[in-house]
């Protein structure tokens, strides 16, 4: 195809700068049947060919390569008319599918030398809505201990709770509202239109894309408060890799507070022994207390 057909069909439909990588295998499976088609054809085909016009075997020849162009343009722009949005392909990624969601996120803080890692796994399913997670808090100022807290919300919004500081109890209380983790804020904010996207980079050695996360206004007199936060997600899987908390520092300058780190986010698939994973784990001689 020369230079000018080629500008033609980006005038006609144009792509946008740097788009996401289109999928090589339906381009490579047009291929492959057209190399096995010329081939069963064989000799027959090739006098066939011959005896077209010139013209005619000029079409013919190129309607294969538009074809290639056309497919190649649909999925650089993400199967449907205008650019790649990238917070919808996020929305997509994050949203929850008929298994047992699993995350796990790792929170590394540092304040006045006092250094917290706080590693949290959680596992959790829409149909119906259920959630457990378990916490484990690492300090290294004072005695250094380990903390675990484990938490479960069923069906029924009762929340089971237990803690090693206090592992002979296991507290039922009646949940009162949803508790959002990170994943739902995420979802919230694109669905108010408050999930924007900066720009595509490289972290870590791998294409990667940020967002910002910019918080509800509450107020006018909350708004200088108001600090987004900044999301990355994997340019190719589109789920988060890091969630960047940003507050006040020196000089009037914004410095990062806190950075949670995605370390897995998939989806199982609903087996009786991954569904067993969203009900609080069994604490052998524990007593349940009702709290109010």
């Amino acid at each position: 195809m020369n230079a000018d057909t080629i500008d033609r069909l980006r005038r006609v439909n144009p792509v946008p700068q740097d788009p996401p990588a289109p999928p090589i295998g339906p381009l490579l499976a047009l291929r492959e049947r057209e190399l096995t088609d010329h081939g069963r054809a064989g000799g027959r085909s090739a006098r066939r060919a011959i005896a077209l016009p010139r013209n005619r075997g000029r079409v013919l020849v190129f309607v294969p390569i538009v074809l290639v162009c056309v497919l190649l343009v649909f999925a650089l722009r993400g199967g449907g008319g205008g650019q790649f949005d990238v917070a919808a392909a996020v929305y997509r990624a994050i949203s929850p599918g008929h298994g047992v969601r699993y995350v796990v996120t790792e929170q590394d803080s540092e304040a006045d030398g006092k250094r917290m890692v706080l590693r949290v796994q959680r596992w959790s399913t829409s149909y119906p809505p259920s959630e457990r997670s378990v916490s484990l808090e690492r300090r290294n100022y004072g005695p250094e201990r380990t903390v675990r807290i484990e938490g479960a919300i069923a069906p029924g919004s009762t929340w089971s709770s237990w803690w090693s500081g206090r592992p002979g109890v296991i507290e039922h209380t009646r949940a009162t509202g949803v508790r959002m983790n990170e994943v739902a804020v995420i979802r919230a904010a694109y669905r108010a239109g408050r999930l924007r996207v900066l720009d595509k980079t490289r972290q870590d050695g791998r294409a990667v894309y940020r967002l910002q996360e910019v918080p509800p206004r509450i107020g006018p007199a909350a708004r200088s408060r108001q600090i987004p936060n900044v999301l990355i997600v994997d340019a190719h899987t589109f789920v988060p890799v890091e969630d960047i908390n940003y507050g006040p520092g020196p000089h009037g300058r914004l410095v990062p507070t806190f950075i949670l780190h995605y370390r897995t986010f998939v989806e199982l698939p609903p087996t009786p022994a991954n569904l067993a994973l969203v009900k609080l784990a069994a604490h052998p001689g524990a007593r349940v207390v009702q709290r109010g």
